[in-house]
């Protein structure tokens, strides 16, 4: 087998991803269910055989393990070239704080912000959905 820089730097995130889920005292079972997938592809990720998680997959089980995805990737904005720009240098602190909060949340918390929105007078959301996956804690 050829090591190349892919095949560590997916090693290290299945390595991060593996820890993370055994600090939470979550299984591979309920990982996998938490982001639509089965215990084997959790398996894959951790064991670093799969070597492309897809983005908006990494998101989710971010969000399982109550992390960011850098947290499980291990970059930083200063060393990993898709965070040489800062997409939203107008925010400030707070403001960002609040988009990361909601981007944490799950549908039934954005729904009632949705709601307290809207008492107030200001235009709902268009879509409240983080995705077609249940959030952690959340049932049909």
């Amino acid at each position: 087998m050829i090591v190349t820089e892919e095949v560590i730097i997916m090693s290290s995130v299945g390595n991060n991803i593996r820890m993370r889920r055994n600090m939470q005292g979550i299984s591979q079972s309920a990982l996998a269910e938490a982001i639509g997938e089965s215990r084997q592809t959790v398996y894959k990720y951790e064991s670093g055989l799969v070597s492309n998680i897809p983005l908006a997959k990494l998101e989710l089980i971010a969000h399982a393990l109550e992390c960011s995805p850098t947290d499980l990737t291990g970059w930083k904005r200063e060393s990993h070239p898709a965070f040489k720009e800062d997409p939203l240098p107008y925010l400030t602190e707070e403001e960002a704080a609040l988009l990361e909060s909601w981007h944490k949340a799950t549908d039934k918390e954005r729904r009632s912000i949705a709601f307290i929105l809207s008492e107030y007078g200001m235009p709902e959301p268009k879509s409240t959905k983080r995705s077609n996956h249940k959030a952690k804690g959340e049932s049909k």
